[in-house]
């Protein structure tokens, strides 16, 4: 009768896989090396050490009976956590009781019969790390944070979302989505105010004075909640030029669904001036 070994993946102490790794087997509660065979019939001997591929995998291998396994770095020799490990799980190629029930392969598993697909998720089982298996047999998400380290601050209050049936952030919630550029460019605020490049805006723009320009949109904003962000060159190196959208006088910005109007200025004196190009972009919902 042959016994399958049920060799796991082989992982660092970080989780990380091991290639290359090397598995080493010997006579239950001892040191001494015992032969495995890469078949059934157990009359292909394995050459030891048995050798992971380049994902940690280890070939099929047999036994008659019980055994130790060792598995070690390649690199340094020395053994991988949690080996060497005596009494090492093997299970039964005969096909009787669970192995006798067949069925077609899925995706993941690809056993074809109840015992190997026990066996091969028992080698799965035996593939995750220590600190794996603690995270996974947290019984709620304060033990789930304590096990990562998180601490009580890691947590989110119910009243961040809204119901399950939205399944989504609360409507008052403001979305990464809701607002985007609507429109951008760049004109020459000089002589006569001309667009060197736009998007979102009509051809036109209102000079309605030194450093005075009204800005319209080739389609109307959807409110006047939009946001105007400005920036502007020129005007000699000594002078610091502020621009920004124009308000009526008592605070007010004159800001519309069709237009608005900005102004610049040297901020040390509030002189009016023209820029030599202004830059503009606007973001909206």
């Amino acid at each position: 009768m042959a016994n399958r070994v049920l060799l796991p993946r082989a992982l660092a102490n970080d989780g990380s896989i091991v290639p290359g790794a090397l598995a080493y087997f010997y006579t239950e509660g001892t040191t001494t090396p015992l032969t495995v065979y890469s078949d059934e019939a157990l009359s292909a001997a394995v050459t030891a050490p048995l050798v992971a591929d380049s994902a940690g995998n280890f070939a099929a291998t047999y036994t008659a009976g019980g055994l130790k396994v060792d598995i070690r770095d390649p690199d340094t020799a020395t053994s991988l956590p949690g080996y060497p490990s005596d009494n090492w799980h093997v299970t039964s190629t005969d096909a009787t009781g669970a192995s006798a029930i067949t069925f077609t392969p899925i995706t993941g598993n690809s056993a074809t019969n109840v015992q190997t697909a026990i066996a091969n998720l028992t080698a799965l089982w035996n593939a995750v790390t220590s600190f794996g298996k603690t995270l996974i047999a947290s019984s709620n998400k304060s033990a789930a944070r304590t096990t990562l380290g998180l601490g009580s601050a890691a947590t989110t209050d119910s009243t961040d979302y809204a119901t399950a049936a939205q399944g989504t952030l609360a409507d008052n919630a403001l979305q990464a989505s809701d607002y985007k550029v609507q429109a951008w460019g760049t004109f020459v605020g000089t002589g006569t105010p001309a667009w060197s490049i736009r998007n979102g805006f009509s051809a036109s723009i209102t000079d309605n004075g030194t450093g005075d320009y009204t800005l319209t949109f080739s389609s109307a904003q959807a409110n006047n909640d939009y946001v105007v962000i400005l920036s502007c060159t020129g005007v000699g190196l000594d002078n610091r030029v502020i621009v920004n959208v124009k308000t009526d006088g008592g605070g007010i910005v004159t800001k519309t669904t069709t237009s608005f109007r900005i102004t610049a200025f040297i901020g040390a004196t509030g002189t009016a001036v023209d820029p030599d190009e202004v830059y503009v972009m606007v973001l909206g919902n």
